[in-house]
């Protein structure tokens, strides 16, 4: 499954590629997306960047959410000891401003 994601994300998205990311199926690809099959039945062969974002993020939501469900069951019986997620943003980076003493009178 992750090298279909990999050679999802070179060059342009078919959407053959799209349905088997999605389920296998029109219709549970629709439903993964959030459209009808039929809107679905009318997206061109080779999708164009904005119709393969809503797919890419489509497909991370669901298999994002069964990978930390499997990490979850495993560190529930014992077998994961530590998993730590950590996660840098340059908010966390920023000192906070000098506070400016008031003048001496």
């Amino acid at each position: 499954m992750i090298r279909w994601v990999k050679n999802a994300l070179i060059g342009p998205m078919q959407k053959s590629t799209a349905i088997r990311l999605l389920g296998g199926s029109p219709a549970m690809a629709a439903k993964a997306i959030g459209v009808t099959t039929q809107a679905l039945s009318q997206w061109p062969q080779s999708l164009p960047r904005r119709l393969e974002d809503r797919v890419v993020a489509a497909a991370t939501r669901k298999y994002l959410a069964s990978e930390l469900g499997r990490l979850m069951a495993a560190a529930e019986r014992g077998a994961v000891q530590e998993r730590v997620l950590h996660v840098e943003s340059p908010a966390t980076d920023v000192r906070p401003a000098a506070r400016a003493t008031p003048p001496r009178q």
